[in-house]
């Protein structure tokens, strides 16, 4: 039985006040990966992470992929977190 999965591939902190998340979107058949892509999206340092991570997750859905899971929301929370952190303007 093939399954559609949605997983946190990487959150990228960039100097430039931007955290990039790249997600996969995976086609599983029979628990072997058979097929990869990707969906991304930037989060600016002002950004609102809940509101952006909804819309990836209302567009996620549209594409027939489950959204992304509370752990993985909550690692881009944090990545956010940590480049606010470091690179907020003081």
């Amino acid at each position: 039985m093939i399954e559609r999965k949605s997983a946190l591939e990487q959150p990228e902190i960039h100097r430039s006040g931007n955290l990039g998340v790249k997600i996969a979107k995976l086609l599983v058949d029979d628990g072997k990966e058979i097929d990869c892509q990707w969906h991304r999206t930037s989060i600016p340092i002002d950004g609102d992470v809940k509101a952006q991570i909804s819309a990836v997750n209302a567009n996620l859905v549209e594409l027939g992929y489950p959204a992304l899971s509370a752990e993985d929301i909550s690692l881009i929370q944090q990545a956010h977190a940590l480049m606010v952190a470091r690179y907020a303007p003081q």
